[in-house]
C-alpha cells in the first residue's frame, strides 16, 4: 500500500473513531439524568434490562451475560432488592438456584427511562432528516454486522 493510500485509510479511521465517539458521547448526559432521578448506576440498569427481556434468570447467567463476576453481580442485586426494584427467588426445582426478577417497580423504572430514551432518540432522527436517517441505518446496521462478523472470527 502506498503512502498516501495509507494516509487516507488512517484519516478515515482517525474520522470513524471520532463520529463513534461524538454519537455514543450525544445521549450520555441525558442517559445519565435519567438514570441518576431513580438512584440507579449503569450496571444496576443493565442488570435490570437484561432480567426485563429475559425474567427469571438465574444470578450465574446474569453475571456471564454482563461479562461480571457473581460477586459484582450479588453486590448489585443486593442494592437493587434494598430499592425494591428486583426480587431474588428459588428456583422450585433446584433449591440452589437463584432468579431474579423485576418487582413492578422495577418494570416501572425500566420503561420509564426506555420511553423517554425513545422519545428523544426520535427528535433526533427527525432533526436528521429522512435521507441523513437512511444512510444512518444502512450504517448502522453494516457496523453491527462487522462487529458480529469479528467477533466470531475471534
Amino acid at each position: 500500500m502506498n503512502r498516501t493510500v495509507a494516509r487516507i485509510e488512517r484519516d478515515l479511521l482517525d474520522a470513524a473513531f471520532k463520529a463513534h465517539l461524538a454519537a455514543a458521547s450525544a445521549l450520555v448526559p441525558i442517559r445519565v439524568e435519567l438514570w441518576e432521578a431513580r438512584g440507579l448506576t449503569l450496571g444496576q440498569l443493565r442488570l435490570m434490562v437484561l432480567i426485563d427481556r429475559e425474567d427469571g434468570l438465574p444470578l450465574g447467567e446474569v453475571a456471564q451475560q454482563m461479562e461480571v463476576s457473581p460477586a459484582t453481580i450479588t453486590g448489585i442485586t443486593e442494592r437493587l432488592v434494598r430499592k425494591g426494584l428486583i426480587e431474588r427467588r428459588s428456583d422450585p426445582s433446584d433449591r440452589r438456584l437463584i432468579r431474579v426478577v423485576l418487582t413492578p417497580a422495577g418494570s416501572d423504572a425500566v420503561h420509564d427511562i426506555s420511553r423517554i430514551g425513545n422519545r428523544m432518540l426520535a427528535r433526533i432522527f427527525r432533526e436528521m432528516g429522512e435521507k441523513d436517517l437512511r444512510s444512518y441505518v444502512a450504517a448502522v446496521s453494516r457496523f453491527s454486522d462487522a462487529a458480529g462478523a469479528v467477533r466470531a472470527a475471534g
